[in-house]
């Protein structure tokens, strides 16, 4: 069953040089390696492939290293968007005591994109001002790979440099949230079956590359069929229209056709 959540719009910025095409719409998609258990790296991957600046070129890795974590979720959307997509359905099950039951809650894209400059935030401890940067792909990558402790991660992004407690890392956390709410959308849902209200957090990184990795899924398979009863080659089915795609796996349906046979 389905049901509509709302989710916060955040207000971080992005990489606005760049606009995005859908994608798995070019046979170079099936190049793009998405691996859940590294979200940089097949981020990085997806924005190199996907987006293009006004001369046509696409950025390097480097480049969207340097973009703020928002500004590459904003991309992340904006190709997810492009495809003609305006709304993400995510997955849970009812954790109310006796129920169990599976239902889908719909995000709407438009509202997770990013909208504003932010690049720094101010947030208040112990009445003290103090100023940090949102942390971008290349800060990503390096937690991941050297497994920082979260007092390591949060020095790094204070404009002080000195160490963070307890109290500066909670304050901390909680203007990131509010600068890029994106970051963990937070969803008031009720339970279709039982009626009992319950509060998720989506990680909307994770759940796109998702989508991307079942999309590229998905046009590997109709390329299997495709090419197993049309002969055509991988490039060439690629470059077809979706519309012509479908006409022909329509009629390959209709006919009672098998993957091996034409």
């Amino acid at each position: 069953m389905r049901t509509a959540a709302r989710a916060a719009a955040p207000q971080a910025s992005g990489r606005d040089a760049f606009l995005a095409r859908a994608f798995a719409t070019d046979a170079a998609d099936l190049d793009v390696s998405i691996d859940p258990a590294r979200p940089v790296a097949s981020t990085d991957a997806l924005l190199t492939a996907c987006l293009r600046d006004g001369s046509g070129h696409r950025p390097e890795v480097d480049t969207v290293r340097r973009w703020t974590v928002a500004s590459r979720l904003d991309a992340l959307a904006e190709i997810r968007e492009a495809s003609g997509a305006s709304t993400e359905w995510v997955a849970f099950h009812c954790e109310a005591p006796g129920c169990a039951e599976r239902f889908e809650a719909e995000l709407n894209l438009g509202a997770c994109r990013v909208k504003g400059m932010v690049a720094t935030i101010e947030f208040a401890v112990a009445g003290d001002t103090m100023r940090a940067r949102l942390p971008t792909g290349a800060d990503q990558a390096r937690w991941q790979q050297e497994r920082m402790p979260l007092h390591l991660v949060a020095a790094s992004l204070l404009d002080s440099g000195e160490s963070a407690d307890a109290a500066v890392i909670a304050a901390l956390d909680a203007a990131l949230a509010e600068a890029d709410p994106a970051r963990e959308l937070q969803l008031d849902l009720v339970c279709p079956a039982c009626a009992a209200p319950q509060r998720r957090v989506v990680n909307l990184e994770a759940q796109l590359l998702g989508t991307f990795a079942r999309e590229q899924q998905t046009l590997l398979r109709q390329i299997v069929r495709l090419a197993r009863a049309f002969h055509w080659a991988e490039a060439e089915i690629v470059r077809m229209p979706v519309w012509r795609r479908d006409f022909y796996l329509g009629r390959l349906d209709a006919e009672g056709l098998d993957e091996g046979a034409q």
